[in-house]
C-alpha cells in the first residue's frame, strides 16, 4: 500500500519538446539578436583593448579632497573598470538566453525582447547618435517586429497550448 501512495512521487517529470520548427521569421528574429550581439562584443573588446589605464587613473587622481588626497582609491578604480566590463559579459550570456527562448517559442522571451527594445531605444541615443548604435538599433526593431507577425504568432500561440498540455499531462 505505501507504494501505490509514493507511486506518483517517484515520477520523474518530462522535460517539454516540441517537434514543432520555428517559422522563418522567428529564425530570422534569432539570427538578428546574435547579429546584434557581435555587433555589441566587438564594440567591448574594442573598447577594452583601446583603454588606457594611466590615463584613467591620472584623470582619476587630479580631482583631490581638501586634503590633497586622491578622492577615488586604486581599489574603487579597478573595481568600477571591472563592473563597467562585467556588464557587458552578463548582457550578451542574458541575451543569447532570450535568443534560444525565442527560437523555442516562449511567450516571455518576444515580450522580454520587445520591451527591451523600447528601453533599449528611448535610453540609446542619449550620449549621440553612431553608425554602430544606429544599426544596432534597427536590428533591434527588425527583431521586434518579426516577432509579432501572423506567422510568428501562430507558432508561439501553438508551442504555448502544446506546454500547457503537456503540464497538464504531467500533473495528472
Amino acid at each position: 500500500m505505501p507504494d501505490q501512495i509514493a507511486a506518483p512521487l517517484k515520477l520523474r517529470r518530462q522535460p517539454f519538446k516540441s517537434t514543432e520548427i520555428a517559422p522563418l521569421v522567428v529564425r530570422i528574429a534569432f539570427w538578428l539578436v546574435l547579429a546584434s550581439l557581435l555587433i555589441g562584443v566587438c564594440l567591448t573588446v574594442g573598447r577594452i583593448a583601446g583603454f588606457d589605464w594611466a590615463t584613467y587613473v591620472a584623470q582619476s587622481h587630479a580631482k583631490e579632497d581638501s586634503e590633497n588626497r586622491p578622492r577615488l582609491s586604486d581599489g574603487f578604480l579597478l573595481y568600477g573598470l571591472i563592473v563597467s566590463w562585467c556588464v557587458p559579459i552578463v548582457r550578451v550570456a542574458l541575451w543569447l538566453i532570450v535568443a534560444r527562448y525565442l527560437r523555442r517559442g516562449y511567450q516571455w522571451a518576444r515580450v522580454f525582447l520587445t520591451a527591451a527594445t523600447a528601453v533599449g531605444l528611448a535610453t540609446s541615443f542619449i550620449g549621440g547618435i553612431t553608425p554602430f548604435l544606429l544599426v544596432t538599433a534597427l536590428l533591434d526593431v527588425a527583431t521586434a517586429a518579426l516577432v509579432w507577425t501572423p506567422p510568428a504568432n501562430q507558432f508561439f500561440a501553438l508551442i504555448s497550448a502544446a506546454r500547457r498540455s503537456h503540464r497538464n499531462r504531467q500533473l495528472t
